[in-house]
């Protein structure tokens, strides 16, 4: 031990380190090994100067037959005979073991590597989803909406021709009227204004819109977007609960989407000259969003399969099944859940979400 030269090998030793055994008797443990693992060296001439008198380790040693190192396990321990103390060592010719882990290893990075891929596909996937959600949506509102902007169109139109044919006859209305005739005519170009910039707002892709807002905030513009259609089924709406008192860090755009879903299925649901209830309230750290309508209710049968993809009970072309999927999966992105209890008379969609520092 205190020499560091080798005093016995057997067959197998020596055809690791691709020399004949008694070849390697009387030469120093440091020509066994690369310069690089020069310290696995270092570390067996010291061992039995230490504690504990074991090691185990993985390295490398040189193969001159095959001029290349080879990877090895090796375990020494310091063994007392009667002419005092040597180093026991036992090499085991790791190559394959090596191998193995290596393949192992680039196997392992090609999975992360495919994971990665199909998640973002899987991603590009649901931002499609939810995008054909919203068209789908806006297909069902689209001829209300047409309705709702022309109404403030004609009504434009109207006190313009107006003041145009008072001007023809040279016959100045009183400024009372004039400003008043303007007014109508600003006041109802912005409601227009207001509608269409809904409408973009809603229909463009990949929002992130993630801040603080109010509740009247989101409920109001939903209302805003379904207002043909509560006006001609002839639906109450009542809200209830601190709405206009109650903000919440969310994204604007993806949770109107869900309420703009559910409030659809509520008028769907109503019939005519029915109530929708809109209520905000806060359960143990959670907001709560509940929307009621009193129409037939949901089949007890169908509710377990409500929020599949593609499940509608509405005919052909009044429906996609899309709207109540995509609301679930947005709330589950949002960190928060959407659930339904129904019966004849009542349907409740709850929202809940987590309340988070503003």
């Amino acid at each position: 031990v205190k020499t560091g030269k080798i005093s016995n090998c057997n067959e197998k030793a020596g055809k690791l380190a691709g020399r004949p055994p008694k070849k390697l008797i009387g030469r120093h443990l440091k020509e066994l090994f690369p310069k690089n693992r020069i310290n696995s060296a270092k570390e067996l001439i010291e061992l039995p100067g230490k504690r504990k008198k074991e090691l185990h380790c993985d390295t490398h040693v040189k193969s001159a037959k095959r001029k290349k190192e080879v990877p090895v396990s090796l375990s020494a321990s310091v063994i007392k005979l009667h002419d005092g103390e040597v180093l026991y060592l036992t090499v085991r010719d790791i190559t394959q073991r090596v191998i193995l882990d290596q393949k192992l290893k680039n196997y392992s990075i090609r999975l992360e590597q495919d994971v990665q891929k199909r998640t973002r596909e899987l991603k590009l996937a649901q931002e499609q989803f939810i995008q054909a959600a919203k068209l789908a949506a806006l297909g069902e509102m689209a001829s209300g909406m047409a309705h709702e902007i022309n109404n403030p169109v004609a009504i434009i139109r109207g006190y313009a021709e107006d003041l145009r044919d008072h001007l023809k006859k040279n016959n100045m209305p009183k400024r009372q009227v004039f400003n008043r005739s303007l007014d109508m005519i600003i006041s109802n170009a912005d409601r227009c204004y207001v509608m269409t910039d809904e409408i973009l707002n809603f229909a463009r892709p990949k929002l992130n819109n993630f801040g603080s807002h109010t509740l009247k905030e989101i409920i109001d513009s939903s209302l805003e977007m379904v207002h043909a259609r509560l006006r001609n089924k002839r639906l109450t709406i009542n809200l209830k609960g601190r709405i206009s008192k109650t903000s919440i860090k969310t994204d604007k755009n993806h949770l109107k989407q869900v309420v703009i879903n559910i409030l659809n299925n509520a008028i769907d649901a109503s019939a005519k000259g029915g109530k929708i209830e809109i209520s905000v309230s806060r359960i143990k750290g959670s907001l709560l969003i509940r929307i009621t309508d009193n129409g037939d209710g949901i089949p007890r049968e169908n509710l377990p399969r409500i929020f599949d993809p593609f499940f509608t009970t509405k005919k052909p072309g009044k429906g996609t099944g899309l709207g109540l999927s995509i609301s679930y999966r947005i709330l589950e992105r949002l960190g928060g859940s959407v659930s339904v209890n129904s019966k004849r008379g009542k349907t409740a969609f709850s929202i809940t979400l987590p309340e988070k520092d503003l």
